[in-house]
């Protein structure tokens, strides 16, 4: 079962990959669907707001009407005159409040009269002088005349004329008159065309202009007015004058029987309503509100739910679309890995084995080509050669790209032609070829090798391009390597990165076991710095130094050790340091020691306990950094350092290369309190310049000086002449590494201020480092108490 969930990994993991996808469309369908059912419950109640919205401009309107009614029939109150009743009727006609008014009326003793008096409905005496009228909306009307209110009737559609006008539709609003002779109720019939005033203020409303329609119809569906129509200039749902909007417009769209049935039970009940259907494929909901049960007016209107809450079906959208996209890709991208897995691992197999550019075996070629022919010939010596081309950037930059693949091309056709039976080639990238050869003697191969080299250095193209060779060979051994022919390439890669000196000529370097050890080492140290920064495995030692004037401690200097726990020893510090210059590391590694040296001071400093300047080691990269003085003064700072209680000692190299830069630095950190000294001066780059032009506090000799050299006398001279130099410019002059008392001595006379070695002190653990300053402290005050016993007088 291991063995096939390791062979099936891949497969595995993909099945459980599209599994999970699968289950995340699913769990967005569905809640995509929950969201549609709410978002479809949000437009029915946004539809319904806005149908009673538009009801709501219409009421207003209506009101008016029925304002100028009640106004109307106060102006005839108490007059039982029936000529000035005629007069203020006529009166009123005039009057510019009543000038959309079509025809005024009145109703005496359930009769129906013109504004002449002249009997023309209702219960008039007979049918010739007054019609009557057997039509629901002529019902209205007499019903609001027998409810004896104030109010509004609907549309008369059989009142086609007057005696006194062309044939047309009138809308009635009434009022009582009370106490007058004449008139029992007045009417005052306004034509259906005064209503459309309300579309004017539904067209301030930017949501109701969202909707296809709103008209105003009477309960059968025949259309009063038009307030809205998105669709005028269409033919899809536009609404026409003297249409039926149920059986003209809705009726002929709406496919679905529940909502058709739901839209007349609304219309027939009189109860508002939001009904949602579907209109050529897209959602739509159809609002119907009752204006009121007198005048029998409904206000119908149609919505898309997309521009009702187009945020929400944009979204419902956009997650559908993602949704499917994802889905098809998912079923697509499943299908072609189940067909063509197979296919694929034997194309990838081939691709991996040839170089596509030069046409010959890559590293994994090369190696399974390697394989049978060091199985079939087990007597015979091989050794894998790597050849790299030095310098092809300079060729690329100078000639230009195609002459680096000219180069690459020259070596690859080179090697192909001068490898015998049984040898095979490849490139690894990076500019280097691999060869597996085979010899009798180690003479013969390299016999060979200089051949090479001397062919392909005296070609044409090497003498145009410069061409330059070097070799990392590795003697094949069968019973260490085995059939690992990674392993043996990157021994060979190791000879090919060495200095060449084990080599027999520097263009031919041979492995040697102290690489791989070297190589081990510098890669667990590459692996466990990092980690051993964070546990704090780096140690801050502290080696005290003398003052040979005053025979007491003149500080000390801060060295850092790495604590291996695994080995449970301290590594030496020549094993990491040169290789933290190399990486970079020692930039991090600098700035810890700074903290945890100012820590320590700080602490002693808020203990009341004794403390003595400390030199601090900058590394040329940490002095180079770009945040070097922000932090370091940061750090001081923060812990409250006195001022001339820190160090910093830089090497003489960054004093040699970058002069400028670190004398900036110099009078910032004296500027900012701190000392500085040019440490291991003499080995290597001394400089009469640097002590004449810098701001420096010490100078700190290095280690050479303590050597023998042509001869003795000879040595001294040179000694002395440096510490009276470094005295004669205010210098601190200190000497480190002094390990006897005779250099001691001879370091006072010569006028050496400072020893630091292990004469006096080995480098100490913080906890000894405290103890170390106690010691000292109390042996200060025992010699000032003696001091003070011996200078005072004698007692009588």
């Amino acid at each position: 079962m291991r063995h096939f969930i390791k062979k099936h990994s891949r497969d595995i993991i993909f099945a459980f990959v599209i599994f999970l996808c699968a289950i995340f469309v699913g769990f967005t369908l569905m809640i995509a669907d929950e969201y549609s059912f709410v978002l479809e419950e949000q437009v029915a109640n946004r539809v319904q707001l806005y149908s009673a919205e538009t009801n709501a401009y219409l009421s207003e309107r209506i009101g008016a009407f029925e304002d100028n009614a009640i106004f109307a029939a106060g102006k005839l109150t108490g007059v039982d005159d029936a000529v000035q009743s005629h007069r203020l009727l006529m009166t009123l006609k005039s009057d510019p409040r009543f000038e959309e008014v079509k025809s005024i009326r009145y109703v005496k003793d359930g009769v129906l009269y013109d504004i002449d008096g002249n009997p023309i409905g209702f219960g008039a005496a007979t049918a010739e002088e007054g019609r009557m009228i057997q039509s629901e909306a002529f019902g209205y009307v007499k019903d609001l005349v027998a409810s004896g209110a104030s109010g509004a009737a609907g549309i008369h559609p059989e009142l086609l004329s007057d005696h006194y006008g062309p044939r047309m539709n009138l809308f009635a609003c009434g009022s009582p008159v009370p106490e007058n002779g004449q008139i029992d109720y007045l009417l005052l019939y306004y034509i259906e065309q005064s209503l459309r005033t309300i579309g004017a203020k539904a067209a301030q409303s930017e949501r109701l202009q969202t909707a296809e329609f709103i008209t105003l119809t009477e309960k059968n569906g025949r259309l009063i007015d038009v307030i809205h129509d998105a669709n005028a200039d269409s033919e899809t749902l536009r609404v026409r004058p003297m249409s039926n909007v149920l059986a003209d417009v809705l009726e002929k769209r709406v496919t679905d029987p529940a909502a058709l049935a739901a839209i007349r039970f609304a219309m027939e009940s009189g109860e508002s309503a939001a009904i949602r259907t579907n209109i050529h494929g897209e959602t739509c909901s159809i609002g119907i509100v009752r204006n009121s049960e007198q005048n029998g007016i409904y206000v119908v209107s149609l919505y898309k739910a997309s521009e009702v809450y187009s945020v929400g079906y944009t979204f419902i959208t956009i997650i559908a679309a993602t949704v499917a996209i994802l889905f098809s890709i998912m079923i697509g991208y499943a299908i072609y890995f189940i067909v063509s897995h197979r296919n694929m691992t034997k194309m990838m197999r081939e691709f991996g084995t040839v170089d596509p550019q030069l046409g010959c075996p890559t590293q994994l070629g090369f190696e399974r080509a390697a394989l049978p022919i060091l199985e079939q010939h087990k007597a015979t010596r091989f050794a894998v050669v790597l050849a790299e081309i030095k310098y092809v950037s300079y060729i690329q930059e100078t000639y230009g790209q195609a002459a680096a693949d000219e180069t690459l091309h020259y070596i690859r056709t080179f090697l192909s032609k001068i490898l015998d039976q049984g040898e095979i080639y490849g490139y690894l990238g990076e500019n280097t070829f691999a060869m597996l050869l085979h010899f009798k003697e180690m003479n013969f191969l390299m016999s060979r090798l200089r051949y090479l080299h001397s062919l392909i250095g005296g070609s044409t193209s090497a003498k145009r391009y410069q061409i330059r060779l070097v070799f990392g060979v590795y003697e094949y051994d069968r019973e260490k390597d085995g059939a690992d022919l990674s392993k043996m390439i990157s021994k060979a890669k190791l000879a090919l990165d060495s200095d060449g000196e084990n080599g027999v000529a520097n263009h031919i370097r041979f492995y040697q076991e102290e690489y791989h050890e070297n190589y081990l080492q510098r890669a667990d140290i590459e692996v466990q710095m990092e980690r051993a920064l964070e546990q704090e495995m780096f140690k801050v030692f502290f080696q005290p130094k003398l003052n040979l004037k005053t025979n007491r401690p003149d500080g000390c200097e801060a060295l850092v050790r790495w604590y291996d726990e695994e080995k449970d020893h301290y590594r030496s510090p020549d094993t990491f340091l040169p290789f933290f210059e190399e990486n970079g590391f020692i930039v991090k590694l600098d700035k810890y020691v700074y903290y945890k040296v100012c820590e320590f001071l700080n602490f002693r400093v808020e203990q009341g306990l004794r403390v003595y300047p400390t030199s601090v080691n900058v590394s040329r990269l940490t002095a180079l950094a770009p945040d070097f003085l922000e932090y370091y003064l940061s750090i001081k700072k923060k812990f409250r350092i006195q001022d001339n209680f820190i160090m910093l000692e830089f090497t003489e190299s960054i004093a040699h290369e970058r002069y400028e830069t670190l004398d900036h630095i110099a009078k910032v950190l004296h500027k900012n309190g701190f000392l500085c000294s040019i440490d291991d001066f003499g080995y290597g780059y001394s400089s009469f310049n640097i002590l004449k032009n810098m701001e420096m506090d010490e100078i700190k000799l290095d280690k050479i000086f303590l050597e023998h050299g042509l001869s003795e006398e000879r040595d001294r001279r040179i000694w002395e002449s440096i510490i009276s130099l470094g005295k004669s410019l205010n210098l601190k002059v200190t000497q480190e590494g002094v390990e006897t008392r005779e250099i001691v001595d001879y370091l006072q006379e010569a006028g050496c201020d400072v020893v630091q070695g292990y004469y006096y002190s080995r480098p100490l653990s913080a906890q000894d480092y405290a103890a170390f300053i106690d010691l000292c402290v109390e042996r200060e005050e025992r010699e000032h108490a003696r001091y003070r016993n011996d200078a005072s007088p004698a007692k009588p």
